[in-house]
């Protein structure tokens, strides 16, 4: 399973505020990223313990990545966006993708942003379950 980089994320971050610029709607640069909290966004799906891993499959690493660029807020702006394009580049990288049309994505997105920190474990199983219901295969051309 292909993990997904900090540098990666910076080159990811810069494209997507090149779109959203066209739309007047350009994101804070990347450097004013609170620091540590997108770091730990891609380390802690890959943590182990006793040699096992927390999060075994990459559904359940996918939803813990979305759950905390989603939650953490690591930029000061832009927080949903970037844990999208995240997502759908970790799966690229993994050669799959999420289909699902723009209302599922942005009400899925909205539900994840206004849930409760306590419900947590919940929130990622339903992000998981999203995950698989929508999974296909990906072939970069």
């Amino acid at each position: 399973m292909k993990r997904i980089f900090i540098s990666e994320i910076e080159i990811l971050f810069t494209q997507l505020n090149k779109v959203l610029k066209k739309y007047h709607k350009k994101m804070p640069g990347f450097s004013t990223r609170y620091p540590n909290i997108l770091e730990s966004s891609l380390v802690v799906p890959f943590e182990e313990f006793g040699g096992q891993p927390f999060y075994r499959d990459l559904p359940k690493k996918l939803a813990i990545t979305f759950y905390l660029m989603t939650k953490d807020h690591a930029f000061r702006d832009g927080n949903k966006r970037m844990a999208l394009a995240t997502l759908l580049f970790f799966m690229a990288k993994n050669y799959k993708w999420l289909k699902a049309s723009e209302d599922e994505f942005y009400n899925f997105i909205l539900w994840v942003t206004e849930s409760p920190a306590e419900n947590k474990a919940h929130v990622l199983s339903e992000i998981e379950n999203f995950i698989i219901n929508h999974l296909v295969n990906y072939t970069a051309k």
